[in-house]
């Protein structure tokens, strides 16, 4: 098998497990500023929906396979974005100043914080919470799909990760199991389409 030539269909439910654990776990860490509009569910339902329609993509094959996937995994997000811009950048602004409150702030949670997230709306939050959702499960999905490497499964989650923990905003422990149990399973992916291979020379 080539280098980037997409895993068999095969175990088609354990390669949508994984990029859902690597899509929700590196996307949930914003739920530590998006709560109470942007909770873990919201998140999670969102994660699970792109992480089956993304992987369903790349595992498809005939005449129309590429263009398929060049649609869902680049044009969708930008699409998605340009609707929703005016919202997005509502989104962004209240990030980042919730993000710069609780970067400074060492004690308890300001209740000031949560005030700001609800301000702005539960559009303008959820939008970007979907937006970073249908980047991080693109990345996901061709780690495991495509280019399964611990490297790469590390490059998707541990940005948004050191940025939270440098910052002293500590993620749930579901974001940070999800993201280690990513990691793993992408390598144990990774040995088993090697084998796959290497059984398939010898026939």
């Amino acid at each position: 098998m080539k280098k980037g030539q997409l895993i068999h269909t095969d175990n088609l439910i354990l390669r949508i497990i994984v990029t859902f654990l690597g899509t929700f776990g590196a996307a949930s860490i914003i739920e530590t500023i998006t709560y109470p509009l942007a909770d873990m569910g919201f998140i999670g339902l969102v994660s699970l929906i792109f992480s089956v329609v993304y992987t369903f993509m790349l595992s498809c094959y005939g005449k129309n396979a590429r263009l398929i996937r060049i649609m869902g995994m680049a044009v969708l997000p930008v699409v998605y974005l340009v609707i929703n811009i005016g919202s997005f950048i509502n989104g962004i602004t209240t990030f980042i100043n919730v993000f710069i409150s609780r970067a400074s702030f060492t004690g308890p949670v300001d209740s000031s914080n949560v005030l700001t997230v609800e301000s702005a709306g539960a559009a303008s939050v959820r939008c970007v919470c979907v937006v970073v959702v249908m980047i991080i499960a693109v990345l996901a999905a061709l780690e495991v799909n495509v280019f399964p490497n611990m490297l790469v499964s590390l490059a998707i989650t541990m940005p948004l990760l050191s940025v939270f923990i440098a910052a002293v905003i500590i993620p749930d422990i579901i974001s940070i199991i999800f993201c280690v149990l990513f990691i793993f399973d992408s390598m144990a992916l990774r040995n088993k389409k090697i084998k796959t291979n290497q059984s398939a020379k010898r026939l």
